[in-house]
């Protein structure tokens, strides 16, 4: 069987956008979750160590900026892509500013959507090296 690279929330109302984009991650190789509802999203974040999660910018009961910053509450390490049909330079920046790793229009081109992931799970990795090479200074010289 194949190592799976990652696992990966992805949470948007529209049920289609949500099926293509599963399809996607799974054939590059991800574990996916999705999600058409906050709460379910919010649960799925509390019950499984996901890597990543991809968060549409206007959902049914909030917004995605607001629900990126309750995944982040539960989990501070995981980085969020925010995908919007309404893109706008200022939503962009707020998005980046409140901690998203990175921000997609839509229509997105699918190969750069997985160019996003692997970027965003490159970085997970490289800040989980960081993080374990610190723990080992510190414990080396304390």
């Amino acid at each position: 069987m194949a190592t799976v690279k990652g696992k990966i929330l992805v949470v948007d109302d529209d049920t289609n956008l949500l099926e293509v984009i599963r399809l996607r991650l799974e054939s590059a190789g991800y574990d996916v979750f999705t999600s058409l509802k906050e709460e379910k999203a919010l649960e799925t974040v509390r019950e499984n160590p996901l890597d990543l999660a991809i968060i549409d910018l206007q959902l049914a009961e909030y917004d995605g900026i607001t629900l990126m910053s309750e995944v982040h509450q539960i989990n501070p390490e995981i980085p969020v892509i925010i995908l919007t049909a309404y893109g706008t330079i200022e939503s962009a920046v707020e998005a980046m500013q409140k901690g998203a790793f990175s921000y997609l229009t839509k229509p997105f081109d699918h190969r750069e959507l997985l160019i996003q992931v692997e970027k965003a799970m490159e970085n997970l990795r490289l800040t989980g090296e960081i993080k374990k090479l610190k723990e080992l200074l510190q414990e080396k010289y304390t």
